[in-house]
């Protein structure tokens, strides 16, 4: 019997899951900010990201485990990020030709991402820049899709 790829992958021009989660992480060890915060897992489930100083206060009872949490600092507005929290910003955009290399992001926080995304692609300047960025895309897919 014989196993047949059906053409289904985890990938887009940000790359598949691996390649997301790495560059999320190189990000945070370039970009690491000098504050401390821990992930608790309490032993109720939950779980939570905390000040080590404000944990001096809490029953140890509760704490099932801790550990230490990679941060960052947001580009633009310096809000605290960590894993779950950050997003990948390019530098150079994407309807500008920019890509996902590691010269051409920083970490962002959701808020300030989003909010660059639309004014970028609704400026009557670069309207011809996202239909040619469109037309490469489709190229892009037709080549991948005869291979």
């Amino acid at each position: 019997m014989t196993v047949t790829n059906r053409g289904c992958k985890n990938a887009n021009e940000r790359g598949n899951s691996v390649a997301r989660r790495a560059r999320k992480n190189w990000l945070l060890e370039t970009y690491a900010s000098n504050v401390r915060l821990v992930r608790v897992e309490w032993l109720d489930g939950g779980l939570s990201i905390n000040d080590p100083d404000e944990l001096r206060y809490a029953p140890e009872s509760l704490i099932a485990s801790e550990e230490e949490v990679p941060t960052a600092r947001c580009y633009r507005c310096g809000r605290m990020l960590w894993f779950e929290t950050l997003t990948v910003d390019r530098i150079i955009p994407g309807i500008l030709g920019g890509t996902y290399a590691r010269n051409n992001i920083r970490p962002a926080c959701y808020d300030c991402n989003t909010s660059t995304g639309g004014g970028l692609s609704n400026r009557p300047d670069l309207k011809a820049a996202k239909k040619r960025a469109a037309k490469r895309k489709a190229a892009a897919k037709r080549v991948r899709v005869s291979a």
